[in-house]
């Protein structure tokens, strides 16, 4: 019982530090509360440990795989396909770039939708051709409008 209550402690003091720091970055605090902000996130994990938000942590993990990966195949698509792994290409948008959004959705629904396979391989691959064939379009009409001015 010794060894499990102090291998259990020196397990969540790290969790405790590391949710601290984390509340210090996330909401700018100064140096001085990281301590406050330890022992507070300390105990909102203990209590949502108690509420049993840990039942629901997996599927929450699931989730955010699921929802998270389709976007791998719209940064592969963009730095090797569209911009052909040119660098110098790069550029920052303001707001949200629709192509990716509706892509990363897309991907999305593939890993849902369709259960036999590889259901991530086929997501990122799904985002990744849809991008490319959005941004060819895109571009195409893009340059019709310029031409026609």
């Amino acid at each position: 019982m010794i060894v499990l209550i102090a291998a259990t402690w020196t397990t969540n003091t790290d969790n405790a530090y590391a949710g601290g720091l984390s509340a210090v970055m996330v909401f700018h605090l100064k140096d001085e509360m990281r301590a406050a902000a330890t022992l507070v996130t300390g105990v909102l994990g203990t209590i949502l440990a108690m509420a049993g938000f840990a039942d629901y942590f997996s599927d929450y993990l699931s989730f955010m795989g699921d929802f998270m990966i389709p976007m791998l195949g719209i940064i592969i698509a963009d730095y090797w396909i569209v911009k052909r792994g040119d660098p110098s290409k790069y550029e920052y948008r303001r707001g949200f770039h629709m192509a990716g959004v509706v892509s990363w959705l897309a991907g999305y629904a593939i890993i849902k939708l369709i259960p036999f396979g590889f259901p991530f391989l086929q997501g990122v691959i799904g985002s990744m051709v849809l991008y490319v064939l959005i941004m060819a379009v895109t571009e195409k009409e893009s340059k019709a409008a310029a031409g026609s001015r």
